[in-house]
């Protein structure tokens, strides 16, 4: 199967170039020009979309579909999965993971090892001050607010209601 990855500008999403890896010395010279530097180790899934001055680190896995906007600087040991878009200026630590389809918010910066609890039906990430359950992002104190209407609006039973609100406790 041949990797693709686009290389874009992500001020209007146009692709700059599209790489397969047979390509390898052609998207060194890219990779300089842009200033995107890749540690030993780095596994790029298919479709990842690089913006400029992007460095990974050691032993870094990105999943398909990938998108990491510019200037974002990641760690050694560093697992996005499927589909994982990080904004402008986003800075992740080692040993960072984020499941498929988590979205990162420009200037974000999340240090090594953020809290990440499995849930019965949603992974509660901490980053930073807020809180993402599932796919909603908010601080904690208004998924306090707000958390229990929006688990009954999404069908949650009392049990998982009970048992989120039990994480957010445990999150200070």
């Amino acid at each position: 199967m041949k990797k693709t990855i686009y290389l874009h500008n992500l001020e209007d999403y146009n692709i700059i170039e599209k790489y397969k890896y047979e390509n390898v010395k052609k998207l060194k010279k890219e990779f300089i020009k842009r200033g995107i530097v890749i540690g030993d180790y780095v596994e790029l899934g298919n479709n990842v979309r690089l913006g400029n001055n992007v460095e990974l680190g050691y032993y870094v896995r990105l999943g398909n579909n990938v998108e990491l906007g510019n200037n974002v600087r990641i760690g050694n040991y560093v697992e996005l999965g499927y589909g994982v878009r990080l904004g402008n200026n986003v800075e992740l630590g080692n040993y960072v993971e984020l499941g498929k389809g988590v979205k990162v918010k420009d200037k974000t910066v999340l240090a090594e090892t953020p809290l990440q609890i499995q849930g019965s039906e949603h992974l509660v990430t901490v980053i930073g001050k807020d809180i993402q359950i599932g796919c909603i992002t908010m601080t904690k104190s208004r998924w306090v607010k707000l958390g229990e209407r929006l688990a009954k609006k999404n069908g949650y039973s009392k049990e998982e209601i009970k048992e989120y609100k039990n994480y957010l406790k445990f999150i200070k």
